[in-house]
């Protein structure tokens, strides 16, 4: 009986070793566990403050106003990057555009917090590209943009036409001063002047992202228009004003260029979907082109019950396909435009351009296409029947041997030039214009591409209102 006691007594010494063992096993487990833990909580905290100091930076793209961008952050007001994080939390040095802090408040009630990161190790930054931490044993970068260049030296193409619509001319160019103010990078402001061009058109350069104020005047009257102009990244854009009088021709209308928007279709699909330009208003004309990857000539249509009208739909030995149509604005024109095809799925590149001043009832005046196989696709001759039309070019091209925004039409000022994507299988379009003051033949214009590809090309004239 007591020989069985014994052997029921408590835990033997190997036993209680094993015991001691697992326990610091599950105790080390446990302590690396919450060190992966507590290191991926600091790397995520990071990685959303160095988001939060990008925008700081350059602005969120995801504010609007009046569907434009309206967020630019130091750089929008200062003209330049910042020369270091603090100056995104106090002036740099009596900067007269500095308007911050730029800071979110969860980082601005710190006012040294915000340039460290979660391990306590300073952020890289010295005014330029990225932001970067090392804290916690590997490098974490946050890229803000490509180049310095991208935020700060940007261009604008415009034109000013009179009340009727037409161009100053040699006489009036000289009689009109384009004026933009804008921060000059060193806590100043500074401001640039422009003459248009014959044809009214002028373009803005070396432009910081941001909202400037525009002026444009018409000297002999004092006549002056104030504008804003939003200057985004790697700007592309253009604009058109019109002054109130008819300072230079006195009546005799001709057609204006505004603005376009653009849709990619960047992988293999049946579709594409293209904004209507911001600024569209009832009756403005509306051209939309749009190219695939492949042979979609038969498949290829516009928005059903939206009232547009075919001018062509062809393609090119089954390379390439480019549809163009036209339409006349609603008074309440839908938000955007679906353009859809059949059979298998294809990239595509899409546009739509506005236009104003144009002859409400027929307003396409002469068109005609081309196709064929080159790196300089020809855009055909129309021969027009009224005065002062506006000659559009558009071209369709398979692949992407393209320069982006260079049309390599001499002679007229391009709109877009662009592709679905950079990778295979992809498409690409452009489109350019120019005004044509006499009745008669337009003559032939040439895009430029960088190696030889399949094309098809168009030439429409439209005509001003009478």
């Amino acid at each position: 009986m007591t020989g069985r006691m014994r052997q029921s007594d408590g835990f033997g010494l190997i036993e209680l070793t094993m015991v001691i063992i697992i326990v610091g096993i599950l105790v080390a487990v446990a302590m690396q566990s919450a060190t992966v833990i507590v290191q991926d909580a600091r790397r995520v905290k990071t990685e959303q403050e160095m988001e939060m100091l990008t925008k700081a930076i350059v602005g969120d793209p995801s504010i609007l106003s009046n569907g434009r961008r309206a967020d630019f952050g130091y750089v929008g007001d200062v003209g330049g990057f910042p020369p270091d994080l603090q100056a995104l939390y106090e002036n740099p040095g009596g900067y007269g555009t500095w308007a911050g802090p730029y800071l979110p408040p969860g980082l601005a009630q710190d006012s040294t917090g915000f340039k460290t990161d979660e391990w306590g190790s300073p952020y890289s930054y010295s005014g330029e590209v990225a932001i970067t931490s090392t804290g916690s044993g590997s490098t974490l970068t946050k890229k803000i943009a490509d180049a310095v260049t991208d935020y700060t030296l940007n261009s604008l193409n415009g034109t000013i036409r009179d009340a009727d619509g037409a161009a100053p001319g040699v006489i009036y160019s000289d009689s009109v001063n384009i004026k933009v103010t804008i921060p000059d990078g060193a806590g100043g402001s500074t401001t640039k002047s422009y003459a248009p061009d014959a044809a009214g058109s002028f373009t803005l350069d070396s432009l910081p992202a941001g909202t400037h104020p525009l002026r444009l005047i018409y000297i002999p009257n004092a006549d002056t228009l104030l504008r804003c102009v939003t200057i985004l990244p790697r700007n592309k854009g253009t604009v058109s004003y019109k002054f109130a009088s008819a300072y230079f021709s006195g009546g005799g209308g001709t057609v204006e260029y505004e603005e376009f928007t653009e849709g990619k279709r960047s992988s293999d699909g049946n579709s594409v979907t293209i904004p209507t330009p911001p600024g569209t208003n009832g009756g403005d004309l509306l051209v939309a082109a749009v190219v695939t990857d492949g042979n979609k000539a038969s498949q290829l249509t516009p928005p059903g019950g939206e009232g547009w009208t075919e001018l062509n739909i062809s393609q090119q030995t089954g390379a390439v396909t480019l549809g163009v149509w036209w339409k006349l604005a609603d008074a309440a024109e839908s938000s955007s435009h679906q353009f859809t095809w059949g059979g298998n799925g294809q990239e595509a590149y899409g546009w739509i351009m506005r236009f104003n001043g144009q002859d409400p009832s027929a307003p396409i005046n002469a068109s005609a296409v081309d196709g064929g196989s080159s790196s300089a696709p020809d855009c055909p001759s129309v021969t027009t029947t009224v005065a002062n039309t506006l000659i559009v070019r558009i071209g369709g091209f398979d692949n992407d041997a393209i320069t982006v925004d260079n049309t390599g039409l001499s002679g007229h000022t391009s709109i877009t030039m662009d592709a679905s994507s950079s990778g295979s299988g992809n498409c690409s379009g452009g489109a350019g214009y120019k005004t044509q003051a006499a009745v008669g033949p337009a003559g032939t214009a040439t895009f430029a591409l960088t190696s030889a590809e399949q094309w098809r090309t168009m030439t429409i004239a439209i005509a001003p209102s009478p």
